[in-house]
């Protein structure tokens, strides 16, 4: 979970490495998409070597209106 923010970050914004206040906005998706999952969309969770699953996968479009405007502050846009 903690990669796919972290990758939906990254392509979103057009860069390679995440600063800190990016790695705060990922952590802080985790958290609320971990809490939002727990209400009924954690459908595998395999306890050896801890593995969980859930439906719905974080990408860009699972960014809030807050999210997006901290992310637009470190977007780069690609040219061609």
């Amino acid at each position: 979970m903690l990669s796919d923010a972290a990758c939906a970050v990254l392509d979103y914004c057009h860069i390679k490495e995440l600063n800190h206040s990016l790695e705060t906005v990922v952590v802080q998706m985790v958290k609320r998409r971990f809490n939002e999952d727990n209400e009924g969309n954690l459908y595998n969770i395999k306890m050896g070597e801890v593995s969980m699953s859930y439906h719905k996968p974080i990408n860009s479009g699972s960014f809030s209106d807050m999210e997006k405007s901290v992310l637009n502050t470190h977007r780069r846009f690609r040219a061609g």
